[in-house]
């Protein structure tokens, strides 16, 4: 299973999008961008990844959850109802 960082380099260069231009539409350094995509730092803020799935079309939610983030829009749900979501999940591990 592909890392958060290893999607992002793949679509990018897919895309055939430079890493300095990349950065420059995201507005993170290519430092940053270039250590995300290899895992040496974490995914950035839900903002960013937006930004990022937008520029790769890419899905969103999908990818905050790939990143191990909530998306915010869902957050408020799953902690109001948490065995739920636990079930929810557990019924449909084996569709993933």
């Amino acid at each position: 299973m592909k890392t958060f960082g290893e999607i992002i380099r793949n679509k990018r260069l897919e895309m055939k999008i430079g890493l300095r231009q990349f950065a420059e539409k995201v507005g993170l350094s290519p430092a940053f961008i270039s250590k995300m995509e290899v895992g040496e730092f974490k995914p950035p803020k839900e903002k960013n990844i937006i930004k990022i799935c937008k520029i790769l079309d890419l899905d969103c939610d999908c990818m905050i959850l790939k990143a191990g983030k909530i998306p915010s829009k869902y957050k408020e749900n799953v902690i109001k109802k948490p065995k739920y979501l636990a079930s929810v999940l557990s019924s449909n591990y084996n569709d993933f």
